[in-house]
């Protein structure tokens, strides 16, 4: 893993336009927040789809991010992570099913 010094000049970087530079972000981070997502959604596809999300709006996001004294850039990125994960779960209990008529409520 990367120091902290080091992931503050890939983002200056990747905050400048270099693409390189946030492409080594996802590559250092990736795995991590795909177990974060894959940990609580249980789901490989679901957890993919969360991490693209995620980077999406990292890219959006990261010009306007700025450094505060002894808080990581992850920090930040888990922010962003558990609001996407929360905004899945009321995404998934707004379109749950639920049958009308369960088959053990009237045997037959």
């Amino acid at each position: 893993m990367l120091s902290q010094e080091e992931i503050k000049r890939l983002v200056k970087e990747a905050q400048s336009g270099q693409i390189q530079a946030f492409d080594r972000l996802f590559d250092l981070l990736a795995d991590r927040f795909y177990r974060f997502f894959f940990l609580r959604v249980q789901d490989e596809e679901e957890a993919r789809d969360l991490l693209h999300d995620l980077f999406l709006e990292l890219w959006h996001s990261l010009p306007s991010f700025q450094f505060r004294e002894n808080i990581p850039f992850t920090a930040w990125v888990y922010r962003i992570a558990r609001r996407m994960l929360s905004d899945f779960w009321r995404r998934q209990r707004k379109y749950r099913f639920f049958p009308l008529f369960p088959d053990n409520l009237y045997p037959l």
